[in-house]
C-alpha cells in the first residue's frame, strides 16, 4: 500500500473512532443511567436480567443518593445546633441573665458584676412566662414569686464593715419573708451580730412595700467579721391578690441597691444600682 492509501486509511479509522465517541456520549441519559447499563453489561449477558440489574442499581443509587442528602442535612442541623448552643453560652452578662429556665423553673436574675449584690426572681405558678427580660402573666389570675437576695464579699481581703442593701416591689403585690431575717455564712464569731436585720414596710404614699436588709459590725469596725468569701441569703415570697393583675405593664422590683463600706485602714464605702424588673400583663 501506497503512502497516500495509508494516510488515508488512517484518517478513516480516526473518523470512524470519532463517530462512534460521539453517538456513545448523546445516548448517555443525564442521570447517569449509562454507568449502571455497563455494569449490568458486563454482570448479565441475559437480556432480562439486564433489565431487572439496571431497576435494582438505579434504586440502589437513588437510595444511596437519598442517603447522602439525609446525611448532609443531618449534619447541617447539628451544626446549626452547635452554633445556636455557643452564642447562647456566650449572651450571658454578667449584670443581667435576662432568662433561666431548669425544667418547669422560670427565674429572671438582677446582679452587681462581683455579686455584692444578687436578686433571683423564680417563678412559682406555672401560668407566669419570661419574654423580652419581661414576666408575662395573664390578667386576672393570682401570681406568685420566689425570691433569693443574697450579698457576697468576693474581693475585698479585709472584709466589710457594713452593708445595706434596698429594693421595692410594685404597689400591685404583697412581700413576706420565708426565712427572715436570713443568715450569714461564715457565721460572725467577733461580737458583731450573726444575722442580718430584715425589714419589711409599706409605703403608705406610694403603696410599694420596701424591703431593707442589712448588717452592721460592732461599732461598724470589725471587718473580720464579714471577711472575703462571706455570704449572707435571705428568702422572701412575693405575690398578687386573688384577682391578679390588670392588662399593662407594672413594676414588679425597681430602686434596688447595696452600700458596703471595707474594712481597710481607709474605708471606702460603695454603692451598685440594679436595673428594675417589670411584668407585662397580657394574654397568653
Amino acid at each position: 500500500m501506497t503512502r497516500k492509501g495509508i494516510l488515508i486509511a488512517s484518517i478513516a479509522r480516526v473518523f470512524l473512532i470519532f463517530c462512534m465517541l460521539v453517538v456513545y456520549v448523546y445516548a448517555l441519559p443525564a442521570s447517569g443511567q449509562s454507568l449502571i447499563s455497563v455494569t449490568s453489561r458486563e454482570q448479565f449477558r441475559d437480556g432480562t436480567e439486564l433489565q431487572r440489574a439496571n431497576a435494582h442499581v438505579a434504586s440502589a443509587m437513588r437510595d444511596s443518593v437519598k442517603s447522602k442528602h439525609s446525611r448532609a442535612l443531618a449534619g447541617r442541623l447539628l451544626a446549626d445546633t452547635g452554633v445556636l448552643n455557643r452564642l447562647a453560652a456566650e449572651a450571658g452578662s454578667p449584670k443581667v441573665n435576662p432568662r433561666t429556665e431548669t425544667g418547669s423553673m422560670i427565674t429572671i436574675e438582677r446582679k452587681v458584676k462581683d455579686a455584692q449584690l444578687t436578686i433571683q426572681a423564680t417563678a412559682v405558678i406555672e401560668n407566669i412566662r419570661v419574654e423580652g427580660d419581661k414576666f408575662q402573666v395573664p390578667p386576672g389570675d393570682a401570681v406568685a414569686w420566689e425570691i433569693e437576695l443574697s450579698v457576697y464579699n468576693m474581693r475585698a481581703s479585709t472584709g466589710w464593715r457594713y452593708w445595706d442593701a434596698t429594693l421595692e416591689f410594685g404597689s400591685e403585690l404583697a412581700v413576706e419573708a420565708v426565712d427572715s431575717p436570713g443568715t450569714i455564712d461564715p457565721v460572725p464569731e467577733g461580737g458583731s451580730p450573726i444575722e442580718p436585720r430584715l425589714t419589711i414596710m409599706r409605703d403608705e404614699k406610694t403603696r410599694k412595700t420596701k424591703v431593707v436588709w442589712s448588717w452592721h459590725s460592732l461599732e461598724d469596725n470589725t471587718s473580720s467579721d464579714f471577711p472575703k468569701r462571706a455570704k449572707a441569703k435571705v428568702v422572701l415570697r412575693v405575690y398578687s391578690p386573688e384577682s391578679g393583675f390588670k392588662q399593662g405593664i407594672f413594676v414588679f422590683c425597681d430602686n434596688a441597691r447595696i452600700t458596703y463600706m471595707t474594712g481597710a485602714k481607709r474605708p471606702k464605702e460603695t454603692t451598685y444600682e440594679l436595673e428594675s424588673i417589670v411584668v407585662n400583663v397580657t394574654f397568653l
